[in-house]
């Protein structure tokens, strides 16, 4: 089903399973967290100051968007080093 909510014959509704990683557009704060070895604290913290990547509010939900101007995956390149006094600069 394409529906994120469906109905069984007893009328109780169901959650789909998440999409697998590969589909996903969005990283929680946990996967986040996971994939750069901090805490959802340092996340928390880092969303308070308005540094680190872009993200998204669902209600009270907090995702990271994977792609796209101010996603995951550009600000882990635009925080990349050469050596300790030097950016590495990506043209784009």
């Amino acid at each position: 089903m394409n529906n994120l909510v469906s109905k069984s014959t007893q009328g109780a509704e169901q959650l789909e399973p998440p999409l697998p990683p590969t589909e996903r557009h969005y990283l929680t704060e946990a996967e986040l967290a996971n994939r750069w070895g901090l805490s959802t604290k340092t996340l928390h913290r880092w969303r308070q100051l308005g540094t680190g990547p872009f993200f998204a509010k669902f209600s009270k939900r907090v995702a990271y968007p994977l792609h796209g101007h101010g996603g995951v995956l550009e600000f882990e390149q635009s925080i990349l080093h050469r050596s300790t006094s030097e950016l590495v600069f990506h043209d784009e």
